[in-house]
């Protein structure tokens, strides 16, 4: 290095030039992450993945990222009514016969009997009088024959 001028350095992880020589280096922009020094552009983490800048992190299960997310962050909470696995670019409702009344989860739970829910419930609801379910899960209730009641 010459006396009076500086060193050139690489750019840090997580940060980009497309310029020769110019600086400051660029941090990453939302859902874009560089894990090398000295790098010329970032790279794009996809759908059900969120960054910190440097590396591509999985969504936990619960949670999901869009292919369109361009806003920084990270991944967001399913609604009630539905669930994620790991990794999802979006949520999936629950089955009928099925709940889930909380956001972010990774499994909808199975009705009791005598309770009953359409796709995508986030509660189940009880039977009218004088119908029943066959077990647990059922997606809808059954009229109780003549001489027959239900004990609820």
């Amino acid at each position: 290095v010459v006396p009076g001028f500086r060193a050139c350095r690489d750019c840090p992880l997580g940060t980009f030039s497309n310029e020769t020589g110019k600086a400051p280096c660029a941090r990453c922009g939302p859902s874009f992450f560089q894990n090398e020094t000295g790098a010329h552009q970032c790279m794009y983490c996809g759908a059900g993945y969120f960054t910190d800048g440097v590396e591509c992190l999985q969504c936990p299960a619960g949670q999901y990222r869009s292919q369109n997310e361009t806003v920084a962050g990270t991944c967001q909470q399913c609604p009630p009514g539905t669930y994620s696995g790991p990794g999802a670019h979006s949520c999936v409702e629950c089955p009928a016969g099925t709940q889930n009344p909380a956001p972010g989860m990774a499994q909808c739970f199975v009705c009791p009997a005598g309770r009953i829910s359409a796709a995508g419930s986030e509660v189940c609801t009880q039977c009218e009088k004088g119908r029943y379910t066959e077990g647990p899960g059922a997606r809808r209730c059954l009229q109780c024959g003549f001489e027959h009641a239900t004990t609820v």
